[in-house]
C-alpha cells in the first residue's frame, strides 16, 4: 500500500513535470487535474453509534499520518486519488477515490510453551467522492481550490463468527491552497471537513445507526495539463 502510493505520487509529478512548459494557470478552461490528497495531515474524528432501544456510543480521537493515515473507524482520512476536468473558467467538476486493507500477525504462545504467528483481525475500505470546485486566484503561482460534494465510505473489519460492516454517506468540504513551485505542479494544503449525513454499521444480524464526522488538515499533491 505505501509503496504503491509512493510510486504514484512520483509518477504524477513526472507527468506533470514533462507538460510543465505546456501547462497553463490552474483553473483555465480544458484543464485536466491529477491529485494525490491527504497523503498527510492530522484528523480529529468522532462516531455515534445509536443501537435499538439503546443509549449513544460515542467515541472520538486524533489521527496523524504520513502516507498511511487509517487508523480511524471510517476511511475519510485515507489517502486519496483525485481527478478533475475543468469545464469553465475556474470551475471544476471531478472526484476523488481512496482504498485501504490492513493485516497484520501476532505472537502467541501454544500449550507447550512454543510461540507462533496468529493472524489478526484484518480491515479494508473505501471512500468515493464526487464533487464540485471553483478555483480562486490569489497571485502568481498560488490559488486557493475550494471543492465540495457528496462523500460515499465503507469499511469492514473481520471478525469471529461476523465481520463489523459501517457504511453511509457525508457532506465533504476542501479548502485547498495551492502553491506552485513550477507550472503545471502544486503543492496543496488545507482544511478538510466529513459530516455524516446518514450510515449503518452491522454485525450478524445486529443493525444500528452511525454517524460519523472528521475534520482535518491535510496536504497533497496536484499536477494539470
Amino acid at each position: 500500500m505505501r509503496k504503491a502510493l509512493f510510486l504514484s505520487v512520483f509518477a504524477l509529478a513526472g507527468l506533470v513535470s514533462f507538460n510543465a512548459s505546456a501547462a497553463d494557470e490552474l483553473g483555465e478552461p480544458g484543464q485536466l487535474a491529477l491529485g494525490a490528497e491527504r497523503v498527510f495531515g492530522v484528523n480529529l474524528w468522532s462516531t455515534t453509534v445509536t443501537p435499538d432501544g439503546g443509549d449513544d456510543i460515542n467515541s472520538s480521537g486524533t489521527s496523524v499520518g504520513l502516507v498511511w493515515n487509517a487508523d480511524t473507524p471510517t476511511a475519510f482520512a485515507i489517502p486519496r486519488f483525485a481527478l478533475d476536468y475543468m469545464v469553465a473558467d475556474g470551475v471544476s467538476l471531478g472526484g476523488s477515490i481512496g482504498y485501504y486493507s490492513k493485516s497484520s500477525k501476532a505472537d502467541q504462545a501454544t500449550a507447550t510453551g512454543v510461540e507462533k504467528d496468529v493472524d489478526q483481525p484484518g480491515e479494508h475500505g473505501f471512500v468515493l467522492a464526487p464533487r464540485v470546485g471553483y478555483v480562486i486566484p490569489v497571485t502568481d503561482g498560488v490559488d486557493f481550490w475550494v471543492r465540495g460534494g457528496i462523500t460515499y465510505f465503507s469499511s469492514t473489519m473481520e471478525g469471529d463468527p461476523d465481520d463489523t460492516e459501517v457504511s453511509g454517506l457525508a457532506l465533504g468540504a476542501e479548502g485547498a491552497l495551492v502553491v506552485s513551485p513550477i507550472a503545471g505542479f502544486g503543492l496543496q494544503v488545507g482544511p478538510t471537513i466529513d459530516f455524516g449525513l446518514s450510515g449503518t454499521t452491522k454485525q450478524g444480524d445486529a443493525e444500528s445507526d452511525v454517524t460519523a464526522r472528521n475534520f482535518g488538515l491535510n496536504a497533497g499533491l496536484v499536477g494539470w495539463f
